[in-house]
């Protein structure tokens, strides 16, 4: 993940942040006095990581429930409604590969610690 995009990530947390506690920019209050006020510290970033490390690692283990939930689908009708959306379209988006080709990869360290560190995140949209 490059730097700039680290950055958006953060930014757009932060204007999350400030939309909570309806401050406007023009207020100017540091980031910190917004992460002190509500208590919090920065998590997106954090945890679009940890998605990204967590898939890899269930996806190399050979046969369990866990795989099955992560690449199969239920069976029965869909709700009514926006389709929603699925935790594997998340992996697809940030490492810009299809699931297959995703999955293949989580085999081989090497190649899978670099496409996590090359991942595309959504640059402020969540």
């Amino acid at each position: 993940m490059k730097k700039a995009d680290q950055r958006r990530i953060e930014a757009f947390e932060m204007w999350g942040f400030r939309r909570i506690l309806r401050i406007p920019w023009t207020q100017r209050k540091t980031n910190e006095w917004i992460l002190e006020k509500l208590n919090k510290d920065r998590q997106l970033l954090n945890s679009m990581t940890r998605k990204i490390r967590y898939y890899g690692h269930v996806m190399r283990k050979p046969s369990c429930l866990e795989k099955d939930i992560v690449q199969g689908s239920v069976s029965g009708s869909r709700l009514r409604g926006r389709q929603r959306r699925r935790w594997t379209e998340d992996i697809v988006d940030w490492i810009g590969l299809d699931i297959n080709t995703a999955a293949r990869l989580t085999e081989d360290r090497h190649r899978r610690q670099h496409v996590l560190l090359t991942a595309n995140p959504p640059g402020g949209r969540h």
